[in-house]
């Protein structure tokens, strides 16, 4: 009986291990993604605000290609200013590896 009762504990504890590393990885992809799209934004010289418009055509697109990781697409930040960070970050990783030469 504390055998079975010691087994169901053990797969309780490994779901919610599991449940906590996929939303782990889950933001993960979202941030990036933010970085991937941001610097597609400032390769093309686009204003940085096209990020909620891009934003708004994955979410819609989302919803007909697969509605049930509609959350995927919501959780991917891409406003004004993240934007900005973004590449702002990516402009001092790049200067920082210019440096390292």
């Amino acid at each position: 009986m504390r055998q079975e009762k010691l087994k169901e504990l053990k797969v309780g504890l490994k779901k919610q291990q599991l449940m906590f590393s996929k939303v782990l990885q889950e933001s993960e992809a979202a941030v990036h993604a933010s970085y991937v799209l941001s610097e597609l934004i400032a390769k093309h010289s686009k204003p940085f605000s096209e990020g909620d418009f891009i934003k708004k055509c994955l979410i819609k697109a989302g919803e007909i290609v697969c509605p049930g990781n509609l959350k995927s697409f919501q959780t991917i930040s891409l406003s004004r200013n993240t934007v900005a960070e973004r590449i702002t970050d990516l402009a001092a990783n790049l200067s920082g590896q210019i440096k390292a030469k």
